[in-house]
């Protein structure tokens, strides 16, 4: 049985490493949708871990910890965390290794931390392979494989008090700087990118006033920029990231508004399509429905793109009836609303 758990780990994270190690950063439904797959893969492979080293702590294997049976049930309980945390830690680092800035992405350590993902589960996985396959109960496990679970160990202990140390220290920080410590980290990522779809992140949700107008700032000055924001409106149909555009150009309009029709047409057509999908499927909840921009959608329409009116009529009545679709069912009043706005939009001269 401790055999089958032990190979079904290691699919597990071989799984999780193939899943996440190539995969370039995500947004919108696919970034939620890639959460859930590893916080789920992360539970299962942690499970199996811990009841795999219950039964071989019952079996008699870890008697080298210590001879007194309450320490050495303690220092495995604990030891076992550590190890954990130091899975899940590697795991997080190559997620977020995106939004790290480029100076703490060089170097020999920053190369360690990158493929941790890789090398650190061995060390657990290769001492549990030699004392599952070769130790019998009462032998001695080589120091060598002893050393290499406690170092597991010491790792996500050592990564817990950092953490710990950071988040207790960050209060200070901000106090006598008045800034947040993460400030010029945030700054130079603004000014060494060239994405306006990153730039709207700054721009739109940032804490700190100040970055988000230098996020603006930086998006005046690309040259591409209208080219940017209209690829993110055409990728409504693949995720959320042609909302941060909507909410841009309400805010900051453009002079070039024709080149826009096209992508807001589009816009609208998936976001037609989104509210039949919602209404469709008993799952989705009012939210998936409130996430829509599309009173954005409408007050940019209303507001910038009068005399285009006829480019956007169809779609807007398209829209309007899929939301008025079984009138008595799911969300009537949010979808009152909606249609209400959009019946405003067409009388308007």
């Amino acid at each position: 049985m401790e055999k089958l758990i032990f190979f079904l780990s290691i699919f597990t994270w071989i799984a999780i490493t193939a899943f996440i190690f190539p995969k370039a950063s995500a947004s919108g439904e696919k970034m939620i949708g890639a959460g859930w797959i590893l916080l789920i893969s992360s539970g299962i492979l942690l499970l199996m871990l811990a009841v795999l080293s219950y039964i071989m702590f019952q079996h008699g294997l870890f008697q080298w910890i210590n001879q007194a049976d309450g320490v050495r049930k303690i220092l495995m309980v604990c030891g076992f965390l550590a190890a954990a945390y130091a899975l899940v830690s590697s795991i997080m680092i190559r997620l977020e290794w995106g939004s790290y800035s480029e100076e703490n992405t060089k170097g020999l350590v920053a190369m360690i931390l990158y493929y941790s993902i890789i090398w650190l589960p061995l060390l657990i996985f290769i001492p549990y392979g030699y004392i599952l396959f070769v130790v019998k109960q009462g032998e001695s496990v080589p120091v060598i494989f002893r050393t290499m679970l406690i170092v597991l160990s010491v790792i996500g202990f050592v990564s817990w008090l950092k953490i710990q140390s950071v988040k207790y220290s960050v209060p200070r920080q901000s106090d006598q700087t008045g800034q947040s410590p993460y400030y010029q980290r945030d700054l130079g990522m603004i000014q060494s990118s060239h994405s306006v779809d990153e730039l709207l992140q700054f721009a739109l949700n940032h804490d700190n006033l100040e970055l988000r107008k230098i996020s603006l700032d930086k998006i005046r000055t690309l040259p591409d920029r209208d080219e940017q924001l209209i690829a993110m409106l055409n990728d409504c149909p693949k995720g959320y990231n042609y909302t941060s555009p909507i909410l841009y150009l309400n805010d900051y309009p453009t002079l070039e508004r024709a080149v826009f029709v096209k992508a807001l047409n589009n816009v609208l057509e998936c976001m037609s399509s989104k509210v039949h999908e919602i209404m469709q499927d008993p799952e989705r909840t009012s939210d998936a429905l409130e996430a829509l921009p599309i009173i954005k959608m409408v007050k940019l329409l209303s507001s910038q793109y009068q005399y285009y009116r006829e480019d956007f009529e169809e779609n807007m009545q398209i829209l309007k009836s899929e939301l008025e679709a079984n009138p008595k069912g799911r969300f009537e009043d949010l979808r009152k609303d909606y249609v209400s706005l959009i019946d405003q939009w067409m009388v308007e001269k």
